[in-house]
C-alpha cells in the first residue's frame, strides 16, 4: 500500500537555460538591473578591491624585514603569511579558470609579496 508521501507532487528542479540567464529575466524578477552593470560594479569596486587586497598582502613585509635583520623569527607568527600564500594561490587558480583580470591583478602581487616574505 503506497503511503501518503508518494501521492504528494514533488517540486521539479528549475533548469536554467542560457537564454533565460542572458535575457536578464531572473534579475528583473528579483529586482535587479537585468544584467546591466553600473560603473560602480564594473570599474570602481574592483579597483578599490585591488588596492585593499594588495595593502593587506603587503602589510607583513616590514615585520618580516625587521625579523630578517634580527636573524630570528622572535615574536613573528609565520602562520598568517602562510595563509596569505595559500589564499592568493587559491584565488589565482580560480581567476585563471574563469578569465577574470581583476582577480588576477588583485592576487598576483600578493602572491609575489607573500612568497618573498
Amino acid at each position: 500500500m503506497p503511503s501518503v508521501l508518494h501521492r504528494i507532487a514533488r517540486p521539479q528542479p528549475v533548469l536554467l537555460d542560457a537564454r533565460v540567464l542572458h535575457s536578464g529575466k531572473l534579475l528583473r524578477v528579483r529586482g535587479g538591473q537585468g544584467g546591466q552593470m553600473s560603473i560602480f560594479s564594473s570599474n570602481l569596486f574592483p579597483i578599490v578591491g585591488l588596492f585593499t587586497s594588495n595593502a593587506l598582502y603587503f602589510s607583513p613585509i616590514p615585520a618580516v624585514l625587521e625579523r630578517l635583520k634580527a636573524g630570528s623569527l622572535g615574536a613573528l607568527n609565520p602562520i598568517p603569511t602562510t595563509c596569505i600564500v595559500l589564499s592568493t594561490f587559491a584565488w589565482l587558480m580560480y581567476a585563471f579558470s574563469v578569465p577574470n583580470a581583476w582577480v588576477v591583478a588583485s592576487n598576483l602581487p600578493g602572491a609575489c609579496a607573500a612568497m618573498a616574505a
